[in-house]
């Protein structure tokens, strides 16, 4: 008998994903029974790839929209369409230890498998990468945001690779030394 292909993050079990066991605990029981079955299980397998590959800790969010967004009229790759059981969640917001996002995120930038990837500094509990495996051609999407209400009342400054290269190199110039901190350091420094 032929074992059927696992769909979606809810068929998985914790020796699937070895470095995320939280996802079986408390923390996240309010995901399992709505977001879990409605995110295909490709992209949590390809961040435990990802995590042993770099060795870099890493903590899923526990909140629901940083999985799946429902809401069909949505651009995101978080979106589904509450009423088409087969359109899947492809991304994911993740928390890199503090220290480590940096190379968390060069490691996505370079991967050929990610379709977009952006960084967003000033969230809690700490910087924050988006990642998804929505299907591209050779151009990768990737973005960094800095959490600040703007003139116009956008919650976040998004800053695009394609589109504002140069705001976005600097931007990441800014905060690359920040980003690359761990926390001892960050304590030495302000002490």
């Amino acid at each position: 008998m032929k074992e059927e292909a696992i769909r979606t993050v809810a068929e998985l079990k914790k020796g699937h994903l070895p470095n995320f066991p939280e996802l079986w605990t408390t923390q996240y029981e309010h995901i399992r029974e709505k977001e879990m079955p409605r995110m295909s299980a490709e992209v949590l397998l390809y961040l435990q790839y990802i995590r042993t590959v770099i060795g870099v800790p890493m903590m899923i969010t526990s909140d629901p929209g940083g999985w799946v967004r429902f809401d069909s009229s949505s651009h995101s790759q978080h979106a589904v369409d509450p009423e088409n059981p087969e359109k899947l969640s492809l991304a994911i917001d993740i928390f890199p230890k503090a220290g480590e996002c940096c190379r968390a995120f060069d490691y996505l930038r370079a991967s050929k498998r990610v379709g977009a990837v952006g960084i967003y500094i000033g969230v809690k509990p700490r910087p924050m990468i988006h990642m998804d495996l929505r299907k591209r051609d050779d151009t990768q999407i990737v973005w960094a945001c800095r959490q600040s209400e703007t003139t116009d009342g956008e919650k976040f400054k998004v800053y695009n690779y394609m589109t504002h290269p140069e705001q976005y190199h600097r931007f990441m110039g800014i905060y690359n030394e920040v980003l690359t901190f761990d926390v001892e350091t960050l304590r030495k420094a302000r002490a």
